[in-house]
């Protein structure tokens, strides 16, 4: 039997408890710049963003890369 996995891209403000949440299942570097983009959008410019990358190969995509370059706080 074959099970398919799906990503889960989770961010959570702590102090309000908001979640910015997406879903794939193709695990393509773009899915997590969405997703990446949307939590930029969502969240204050002052704030604090730490990413953890657990076990996910596309951290490493340059789309993703050059993301993490333009967000020097957010790494």
């Amino acid at each position: 039997m074959c099970h398919d996995t799906v990503d889960l891209f989770a961010a959570l403000n702590t102090a309000t408890v908001k979640a910015i949440t997406r879903l794939s299942a193709r695990h393509p570097a773009v899915d997590f710049r969405a997703f990446l983009d949307e939590m930029d959008r969502q969240t204050d410019p002052g704030l604090a963003v730490h990413v953890i990358c657990d076990n996910l190969s596309a951290r490493e995509a340059p789309v993703v890369h050059e993301w993490l370059l333009a967000h020097p706080g957010s790494g």
